[in-house]
């Protein structure tokens, strides 16, 4: 990664990512207010809770994510995470999960737990799927 300045941008010069059609992403063009230094490494806590606003290492990037429930049964420590931009729920070890941070007023904080309304239905949704598995509910026709 190689960073330039120069009035409010700055170019960027990646030298491991691809674009979506496979080509290589060799520079990108960005506001300086949507570049921001790599946050400090925090350990998750041992104990996650659904809720909590996570990022999830995939694909060579850390991903913003909120947990929505533990993997049960599992033979490792899973938790699923909803990522809302995309709507898309997977799991992951707690290797690979991190707590979210922001960056504000030129320093890192953790972020608070996400409960807005979407994540709120999505949490649900999984709460009533599970009762439904723990009763012998089947959720086809």
């Amino acid at each position: 990664l190689t960073f330039t300045t120069g009035g409010r941008r700055c170019r960027i010069r990646y030298d491991k990512f691809v674009t979506d059609e496979g080509k290589p992403l060799v520079e990108e063009v960005w506001l300086h207010s949507e570049v921001r230094p790599i946050p400090p490494h925090i350990q998750l806590p041992l104990h996650c809770s659904v809720g909590d606003a996570v990022e999830a290492y995939d694909t060579d990037c850390w991903w913003r994510g909120v947990i929505v429930k533990p993997c049960e049964g599992a033979e490792e420590d899973l938790w699923v995470v909803y990522f809302p931009d995309t709507c898309t729920l997977k799991a992951y070890p707690h290797s690979e999960l991190r707590p979210a941070q922001e960056w504000l007023r030129g320093e890192w904080i953790l972020a608070p737990q996400d409960r807005s309304p979407v994540i709120e239905e999505v949490i649900q949704s999984l709460s009533v799927e599970k009762s439904k598995e723990s009763r012998g509910i089947s959720g086809g026709k």
